[in-house]
């Protein structure tokens, strides 16, 4: 149910980002694709799809700071646009308050997404980025809610 919420997140940051589609109107379409790919439809599955939207959304300065400051060589305008949105539904997932999810299953999940939907290099690149963000997170190094260095 969540990797398929998270597909949907990806899916409608998609079109907005590379369609410049409105929020609302982007999530209607990834969930008519998915009910037309695979014929069902949860209501918990939309809302955590929405809601990691709505995180994405709400916290993107900070998860592109974060993104930036993590990935060594990529920055965040230079990312393939459907990587750099399977990054941002993970670290939206990372920084929320009430997720009862380890860092090592949210990296999992965004590489299976990377590996169904991205390039050949986007499963290894996803990887190195988000462990790179939770080890940053877990050491204390970065505040996850700006993104910006600790004592700097």
């Amino acid at each position: 149910m969540r990797r398929r919420a998270r597909i949907l997140a990806v899916q409608a940051l998609y079109s907005m980002e590379v369609g410049d589609e409105p929020a609302r109107s982007a999530i209607r379409t990834a969930r008519r694709m998915s009910e037309e790919k695979d014929g069902t439809e949860e209501p918990a599955e939309q809302a955590y799809a929405e809601r990691l939207l709505a995180d994405v959304e709400r916290q993107r300065i900070q998860i592109d700071q974060l993104l930036g400051g993590s990935s060594t060589r990529w920055r965040v305008d230079r990312m393939s646009p459907l990587d750099l949105q399977i990054l941002r539904v993970a670290v939206a997932e990372f920084l929320a308050a009430t997720s009862d999810l380890p860092a090592p299953v949210v990296i999992d999940e965004a590489v299976e997404v990377a590996r169904e939907f991205g390039g050949d290099s986007s499963p290894g690149f996803v990887n190195g980025v988000l462990d790179a963000v939770a080890r940053e997170l877990r050491s204390g190094q970065m505040n996850p809610r700006t993104g910006e260095g600790k004592g700097g």
